[in-house]
């Protein structure tokens, strides 16, 4: 014989009355549930059926489910609770977000009135659901993959590509299909969280550059796995990066020292901006102590000064811009060592050196004529060779 379990609609109420539950929702159309709310249904209901209330009483959807599923259960009065607190929470949220779903499993799961027993067999059929529930949204999205139209056909450069090459990415983003390969999502992401100003790090949101939109947090995740497996090392900026959760605030904040550095060799390994080089250049010469005065002349070539001095610039950023103090100092202290040697090897560095030669083919110059003269106009670029 089927035994009936001691469990009445009045225990109910005194479950209701615990702060875990929230007021009950009154659903007219079974339709209106989530996905996640009908596999609860149906794997934990022996009607297989979705109980919905009436607008007149907002307790009839608990006495139909009690008449139908406990009334002649063979269910202990655990296993009974804690089915029922899934019913509630489908009348409380049919259509539930991330957010308040696993609030709602907190706040059972930290609930001092329920027992052991209720909250364990409570969080195996939750967990029961949402791994079908998981199950269902990877078998969509994988047909929708495959289903979808690629919008790409090259890579960054133009260069023709296939989602079946096994350095191709296939991304989804924002509902269409995107191919990438391992070298330009590298570059696009590391050029997006390095992005800086004056030598002040800026990172930014990393996007789409089919689109302008920012990837989503699972969308970096999928890049950053795809590079894992690819790459035989993975650079230590975007390691950083998936570490902090893709966070930029919290990655900015953990790596400023290393974006600091990659900012400033990035600015001296550039082949452009030579007039801000030599801005920092002259600048130099004029407020560092080396005992001596070096005056570079206007007409010097540009090219080659940032040539000779790019080691000596190099320092000076360095004792102008790292994060630590210290180190400052250090590069500082360096600095002036080497200028002070620069400067006695050559204190005319940088002159403008004219030199006329005269032209005349008599050995004596006739009165009344003027002597042919010809000028070289040079710099003084001698230099001591130095490298760091």
């Amino acid at each position: 014989m089927v035994e009936e379990v001691n469990f009445s609609f009045d225990s109910f109420k005194s479950i209701e009355s615990l702060e875990t539950l929230n007021t009950v929702k009154t659903i007219h159309n079974p339709l209106q549930y989530s996905t996640f709310c009908k596999i609860i249904q149906k794997q934990n209901s022996n009607s297989k059926e979705l109980f919905y209330s009436t607008p007149k009483d907002k307790n009839s959807f608990y006495h139909t489910l009690f008449r139908k599923e406990f009334k002649m259960s063979t269910m202990d009065s655990q296993e009974m609770t804690s089915k029922l607190f899934l019913y509630i929470f489908i009348t409380s949220f049919h259509s539930p977000t991330v957010e308040n779903k696993f609030k709602f499993l907190q706040r059972v799961q930290s609930n001092s009135m329920i027992d052991h027993t209720t909250k364990t067999l409570f969080f195996e059929y939750f967990c029961r659901a949402q791994c079908m529930y998981w199950r269902l949204n990877r078998l969509v999205y994988s047909y929708k993959v495959k289903k979808m139209a690629i919008r790409t056909e090259t890579d960054l450069y133009l260069n023709p590509i296939s989602s079946s090459d096994t350095n191709v990415m296939t991304m989804i983003h924002e509902n269409q299909k995107y191919i990438f390969t391992h070298t330009d999502i590298l570059k696009l992401v590391y050029s997006f969280i390095t992005q800086s100003s004056n030598f002040y790090s800026d990172p930014c949101e990393v996007r789409n550059p089919y689109n302008n939109l920012p990837f989503g947090k699972s969308c970096l995740y999928h890049i950053y796995f795809f590079l894992k497996k690819r790459l035989l090392f993975m650079p230590t900026l975007i390691h950083q990066f998936f570490m902090c959760d893709f966070d930029l605030n919290h990655f900015e904040e953990e790596n400023q020292s290393i974006l600091r550095n990659i900012t400033i060799k990035r600015f001296l390994n550039h082949p452009g901006e030579i007039d801000k080089k030599c801005e920092y250049i002259r600048h130099m010469f004029r407020i560092v102590n080396y005992n001596g005065k070096i005056i570079i002349d206007k007409d010097f070539s540009k090219e080659r000064l940032v040539h000779i001095m790019k080691p000596y610039l190099q320092l000076y950023i360095f004792s102008m811009y790292k994060i630590d103090k210290y180190e400052r100092i250090h590069f500082s202290n360096i600095l002036r060592q080497k200028l002070i040697r620069f400067y006695k090897f050559n204190p005319c560095f940088g002159r403008k050196k004219i030199i006329i030669h005269k032209s005349s083919d008599f050995k004596f110059q006739l009165p009344g004529l003027e002597e042919k003269k010809k000028m070289s106009i040079s710099f003084n670029d001698s230099h001591i060779e130095y490298n760091l």
